[in-house]
């Protein structure tokens, strides 16, 4: 018994140190091998909207945006414009502009020679898209996907 008891702190302290280097969520897991929801949208790369798919439903990378907006400073956003992925760069830029920052345009700005590619997904509807022309319809306050401004409806503004 007196083992037995010895190896609860041990256990205790092992988990303690693992969920420190985890973001959790209880919405959904983690993609195996990543250790935070942002590098599970890297990993993912596409950028959603609310309504995916034949059947409309929210979908995985959706809701890592959703939580990004929800726990994520303005100040890491901003960050996060400049990370690596494509992806991470767009919701990061999405979520300040769902905050209404006033960066938008000098991020935008600074971002006008950025054409790395993504993919993007609304509906039933995907495209190939680009960070500097995404980021200027959206300062531009016309529609945030690509494929919304293809369909002839260049001045509505939708998000999701």
């Amino acid at each position: 018994m007196p083992k037995l008891l010895s190896i609860f702190p041990i256990l205790f302290l092992m988990l303690s140190c693992n969920l420190g280097k985890r973001e959790l969520n209880p919405v959904f897991p983690l993609i195996p091998g990543q250790v935070s929801i942002i590098d599970d949208i890297a990993k993912d790369g596409e950028v959603t909207c609310a309504a995916t798919g034949y059947g409309g439903e929210k979908g995985d990378q959706f809701k890592r945006y959703e939580w990004m907006i929800s726990k994520k400073s303005d100040s890491t956003l901003l960050q996060l414009t400049d990370h690596q992925s494509p992806a991470v760069r767009v919701y990061a830029f999405f979520a300040l502009a769902e905050r209404n920052s006033p960066l938008l345009s000098e991020i935008a700005i600074k971002h006008k020679n950025d054409s790395a590619s993504f993919n993007s997904r609304c509906g039933c509807l995907g495209m190939t898209d680009q960070i500097n022309k995404c980021f200027r319809r959206v300062v531009d306050e016309r529609n945030w996907f690509a494929s919304w401004d293809d369909l002839g409806n260049p001045s509505k503004k939708n998000r999701n």
